[in-house]
């Protein structure tokens, strides 16, 4: 997923037949334990911006969690957790989220019970592309149109033709269904939905790294194509 949507990705792989695959399929990989600094380092986590811990027992992504934000303080870190004692000690050792396969596994199952057509709906705008209409995140930055304006002064809908489905802050406050009078901040992350073009639109009326948004939707377009 994140290499169809134009993320530049290097896995850590700690078996030598894996990573054989990983290169048939134009993966770039380091070969090494993940819980080690020069692996880190030859992986370039350094200069990463995001760190997803995968690996088989909670230990060892503790250690590989704890190794990462030590090497880079600014990374966001995602730690998979198969034990729920396990997410705090995550968290506590550099986490800023953690993912348990199980208990998500659980909600879907009951999510795909109670609503199917939503759900049905949620995979194929985002991970299929096959829509028109998609949901992307677009951050309010210093000096655009939006900062400091309230939904209704910036009218984003007659601008863009987006709609803005809700604001998360950042201190992580999130604000669902806001009203026209409701009034954007800088760094406020817009959860938004529309056509890809909408979308771009949206992001360079925020100021967003709007070529950033438009390498992804290029990507997802291509992906639909074939």
């Amino acid at each position: 997923d994140l290499k169809d949507n134009g993320a530049a990705v290097v896995v850590v792989e700690f078996d030598p037949e894996t990573a054989a695959r990983m290169d048939k399929n134009n993966f770039l990989f380091v070969i090494g334990d993940a819980s080690d600094d020069v692996v880190l380092r030859q992986a370039g986590i350094e200069r990463a911006k995001g760190f997803c811990s995968c690996l088989p027992s909670d230990a060892e992504n503790v250690f590989a969690v704890l190794t990462a934000r030590t090497l880079n303080k600014g990374l966001s870190i995602i730690a998979r957790a198969d034990k729920v004692n396990s997410e705090r000690k995550l968290l506590v050792a550099g986490a800023d989220h953690v993912i348990s396969p199980h208990a998500i596994g659980g909600h879907r199952m009951a999510s795909q019970l109670l609503h199917p057509n939503v759900m049905e709906f949620l995979d194929v705008v985002m991970r299929t592309g096959n829509l028109e209409l998609w949901i992307e995140e677009v951050v309010v930055s210093h000096g655009s149109d939006l900062e400091d304006h309230t939904l209704a002064d910036g009218r984003i809908r007659t601008r863009t033709g987006a709609n803005v489905l809700a604001v998360r802050r950042a201190d992580g406050t999130i604000f669902t269904d806001p009203g026209g009078s409701f009034t954007l901040q800088y760094q406020d992350c817009l959860i938004a939905l529309g056509t890809p073009e909408q979308l771009v639109s949206l992001a360079h009326l925020a100021n967003d790294q709007g070529e950033r948004l438009r390498d992804r939707v290029d990507n997802r377009l291509q992906r639909q194509r074939k």
